[in-house]
């Protein structure tokens, strides 16, 4: 009779989905509810959940099965249970056909989900039917219809059943919940107050009744799952359509970088040239030299005799001095002229070679080469011929560089998933801004969890927990049995709420937290190398890896009210004394970082262990004090780069959590090795593992501020994409097989005006390499001139694209309203058609969303390539990740809301202004995300533009970055 399954696993809720652990537990308390006298049999009992429920209010329980894996749990669970219940259960592994059950008869026999696994169902029902008193009562559920299973050898419908009853006993009740007969039945009258009692349950008539309700379920049930998966292929059709797309961007990139790579060789061969043509240069000078050399052994040759004979022939000591004075004067110059230029001129020629040599052979230089040429001498001549100057350590400040606490933008909501939990602070900000948190209390937790009915339970390793109500609860949990965190726990258990551990002190804290995490359903760790250890411990598969993360609403790069005056910054403890590797490793890079400026925050100054943990000299002249977290925060912005130093070396998902914030913030990191941070975040880390490479990478990063702001650019976009707190709780929902209703991606509506068919292609270019999906596409024909059909050839492979011809005479901004009209996405994007935008244009922008409630984003800060000067230039420098009044006008992208209660002023010219203008005085937030991704150019028609300023007053508030068109710098 044993049928494997496992209904107390999922009547708890520890396996398969909610809704079929719902099903299970209504039906089993079901027939728990309609159990009559005192004597009750089990047959078929699986792991034993009906017959301990039984026990629970009172009634004497033997349960029957042949699975002897299946009564050994049971009887293990049964263990569990106070005595007065043990004493009232005993489990047989037995054939109900031949099991010895004494002389006495039995009040209820139980047949749950039994009967469908005998090829002859009457045979056991009448066996039970034996067993009952002459009052007794048989309470039967098995599934209505097809029901695939292995191991199920008979489907029933409602007349099989009444088949297999016939003549055996009454039926007193029978309907169909849930997919499931249910059906009790005896030798006499229906219990009082039996639900649905009626004269004749079996006859045709109630049959039919019962049937065709039970069918309109199953075809609701089936037709709803189709509904699901037409939803679910039209979801996947779309995918594969953008998948086809995508491959055919990434052929087309292919294609352009082989031709760019083929530009590059040819650069580097007539680098190559250049460099041979060095050498004839180097071989002349050093001819030069030779030359040199040889009129100054001539000159001081001249010059000894010239003073010899004017020594003899001085007739006063004053004249003697003053002839010699002047002839040494003007010999020396002579002499030091060529000594001057020979060494430097000699070491400098020999250098450039050198470096150029060097750079042809690795194919860096993508530059014109007589600019890389230029560069690269500008380099060693100041290498070579300056004097070197050395760099003190900055003296101690009377007081701590000033700091303001950070305050967010965004405020944790009140709605989402219902969580509850035990965290200490810092978890506790990271995550309440991705679900409703539901922080437990010792004296009210019981109150807490009837009232928001939690999803889940989430605790970390928390040493406090909960600001301390919760204090030393896990670490000393082995040794409390009346731990209130037990009770917590079975409560749960009991309820069905999956319960979730996180040990974020791994792998230092294991044995810590070993003992608590054993009584949870899942384990999480930072440290993938415990996972092994964990799953013996536990004896189940159910723990995985949980790295730190960054929470955007506090981690990110908005400079409002702060600037990156500071150089280098290392916020930290010394701990030699727990850490003695870690010692060699801060030596390693706060030494170079004295001479660049270096300040220190230490954890513990001004506390009872300062002098304890104190940073040793030299370092202890650059520590300017300590700061609290959230004035941490602003320091996070306040510096160009932050070092940091790793305890945990060797795991390959555990590091600090601070890489992911600085990160976050916009703020290039250096740090010794660690293999955790080089598997999660690659090379966007800067690893050292020496002082000579820690000076030049701080060097590099404070020196060259294109690179640092790349870098910087980078890490922030890696971190909000794949590394936010978001996605580890939506990691922890997978695993533990909770339905996550987070929005996705939010469908952005690109308006495209054009009235130039010659821009034609580089619209359709720049919209199809935007990597955010989904889009909508709005083409705004605005001329007579474009070919319709050749227009829709163009944006064939886009997906979602409305292409509209409008009269010439509208205004752009009349274009636009229209686009809008016609708009359906979330977010509304303008691309003006003449500009150029990289592929991560819209995915950054987006990414903002997740820390501004700005309904207004764009570029305040961006690039500009200008054809007259053939040159580059960042327009409006120092405004980027800033809440502002004005954008560039073809970087908007704008929440859809926001033209409920504005549009576009029809307008010749200042179309973007006014609309920005109107929103600023509403009081609508602006922010000017990242310059990259876009370059502004400018013709040299100023008559293509309807912004129509020259390029000397485009100038005046840009700073020049290059000569020449180079988009790999800005489309990163």
């Amino acid at each position: 009779m044993s049928h494997h399954d496992r209904v107390t696993e999922l009547y708890r809720g520890e396996i398969m989905s909610r809704e079929a652990s719902r099903i299970c537990r209504d039906r089993i308390h079901w027939m728990c509810s309609r159990i009559r006298g005192q004597r009750v049999l089990d047959v078929g009992c699986s792991q034993g959940i009906a017959s301990i429920l039984a026990a629970r209010e009172g009634y004497d329980v033997i349960g029957v099965d042949v699975d002897a894996e299946a009564i050994e749990y049971a009887r293990a669970a049964l263990a569990d249970e106070p005595v007065a219940v043990r004493e009232r259960v005993r489990f047989l592994c037995a054939d109900i056909y031949s099991v010895d059950l004494g002389e006495d008869r039995f009040d209820t026999v139980l047949l749950g989900e039994i009967l469908e696994h005998q090829t002859q169902p009457r045979r056991l029902l009448q066996r039970a039917c034996a067993l009952l008193t002459d009052e007794g009562l048989v309470v039967i559920t098995t599934p209505f219809g097809l029901h695939v299973h292995d191991d199920h050898k008979s489907t029933l419908y409602l007349s099989d059943l009444s088949a297999v009853i016939e003549g055996l006993c009454v039926p007193h009740e029978l309907d169909v919940v849930d997919g499931y007969i249910r059906c009790t039945a005896g030798g006499a009258a229906a219990p009082a107050g039996a639900q649905g009692a009626r004269p004749d349950p079996l006859s045709p008539a109630e049959l039919l009744a019962l049937s065709e309700r039970a069918f309109l379920t199953k075809e609701w049930r089936a037709y709803e799952t189709l509904g699901d998966r037409a939803r679910r292929i039209r979801t996947l059709s779309e995918q594969l359509k953008e998948a086809a797309a995508a491959v055919e961007r990434h052929a087309e990139r292919a294609e352009t970088l082989a031709e760019r790579a083929d530009a590059l060789a040819e650069r580097a061969d007539a680098l190559a040239e250049r460099a041979d043509a060095l050498d004839n240069q180097l071989r002349a000078a050093r001819k030069q030299i030779d030359e040199l050399t040889r009129t100054r052994k001539s000159l001081e040759a001249r010059l000894r005799k010239a003073t010899a004979a004017q020594a003899a022939a001085a007739t006063t000591p004053q004249a003697k001095g003053a002839t010699a004075a002047a002839k040494s004067g003007a010999v020396g110059a002579a002499i030091a002229g060529p000594r001057y230029a020979g060494g430097p001129l000699r070491r400098g020629l020999s250098a450039l070679v050198d470096s150029v040599r060097r750079e042809t052979k690795s194919r860096r230089i993508v530059e014109d080469p007589s600019t890389a040429l230029r560069k690269s001498y500008a380099r060693i001549r100041r290498a070579v011929l300056d004097q070197p100057v050395t760099r003190p350590v900055r003296p101690r400040p009377d007081r701590a560089p000033q700091f303001r606490p950070y305050r967010p933008v965004i405020q944790p909501g009140t709605r989402g998933i219902p969580i509850a939990t035990i965290l200490d602070t810092f978890s506790e900000h990271c995550f309440q801004y991705e679900a409703r948190l539901v922080p437990l209390t010792r004296a009210g937790w019981r109150d807490q969890l009837m009232r928001e009915r939690p999803a889940l339970l989430l605790c970390e390793s928390a040493w406090r927990g909960n600001g301390g109500e919760w204090k030393y609860l896990m670490t000393n949990y082995a040794d409390r049995p009346d731990n209130p965190l037990r009770d917590v726990l079975a409560w749960c258990k009991q309820q069905g709420i999956p319960r979730v551990f996180w040990n974020k002190e791994d792998p230092a804290n294991f044995d810590t937290f070993k003992d608590v995490a054993a009584d949870f359903d899942y384990v999480f760790t930072t440290d993938a190398d415990c996972i092994p250890r964990y799953r013996a411990l536990l004896g189940h598969e159910r723990v995985f890896a949980l790295p730190f993360a960054a929470q955007p609403a506090i981690h990110n790069p908005c400079q409002d009210g702060v600037d990156r005056a500071g150089s280098v910054c290392f916020a930290g403890s010394w701990r030699a004394d727990k850490y003695p590797e870690r010692v060699a490793d801060s030596e390693m890079l706060l030494g170079p970082a004295l001479a660049h400026g270096l300040d220190i925050f230490d954890r513990y100054h001004g506390t009872a262990d300062a002098e304890k943990f104190a940073f040793p000299e030299p370092y202890r002249r650059a520590v300017r004090g300590s700061l609290d977290y959230d004035r941490m925060l602003s320091a996070y912005r306040g510096y160009k780069v932050f070092l940091n130093v790793n305890s945990v070396k060797r795991s390959p998902t555990m590091c600090s959590r601070r890489v992911f914030e600085l990160l976050a913030c916009g703020t290039p990191v250096v740090t010794s090795e660690s293999d955790g941070i080089r598997n999660l975040l690659g090379t966007l880390v800067r690893t050292v593992s020496s002082s000579e490479e820690a000076e030049r990478e701080i060097g590099r990063l404070l020196a060259d501020d294109g690179y640092r702001a790349r870098m910087a650019h980078a890490g922030y976009r890696d971190v909000l994409t794949h590394h936010t707190y978001g996605d580890r709780l939506r990691e922890i929902l997978r695993q533990v097989g909770i339905a996550d209703d987070a929005s996705e991606a939010p469908l952005v509506t690109i308006l495209a005006p054009t009235q130039r068919p010659d821009r034609l292609d580089n619209l359709v270019a720049n919209i199809r390499r935007q990597i955010h999906r989904p889009i909508e596409v709005i083409v705004l024909l605005n001329h007579r001139g474009f070919d319709r059909q050749a227009v829709e050839k163009r944006f064939a492979t886009l997906p979602n694209v409305q292409i509209h011809e409008l009269p010439e005479e509208l205004t752009l901004a009349e274009c636009l309203n229209f686009g809008v009209d016609h708009a359906s996405g979330e977010w509304i994007a303008k691309f003006d058609d003449d500009d150029l935008y990289g592929p991560h244009f819209l995915s950054d922008l987006l990414l903002a969303r997740s820390y501004t409630d700005a309904p207004v984003l764009g570029k305040r800060s961006f690039f500009a390539y200008l054809e007259n000067s053939d040159c580059m230039a960042m327009r409006f420098p120092g405004n980027s990740h800033r809440h502002v009044d004005f954008v560039h006008g073809a970087t908007l992208v704008v929440r859809r809301d926001v033209f409920d209660q504005f549009r576009f002023t029809p307008v010749r010219q200042g179309t973007d202004t006014l609309f920005l203008r109107a929103c600023r005085q509403a009081g609508l937030r602006v922010y000017s995300a990242d310059p990259y991704n876009f370059i502004h150019v400018r013709h040299g028609d100023v008559q293509q533009h309807t912004w129509r300023i020259s390029e000397k007053e485009f100038l005046s508030k840009c700073r020049v970055v290059r000569s020449g068109l180079d988009t790999a710098e800005v489309m990163i």
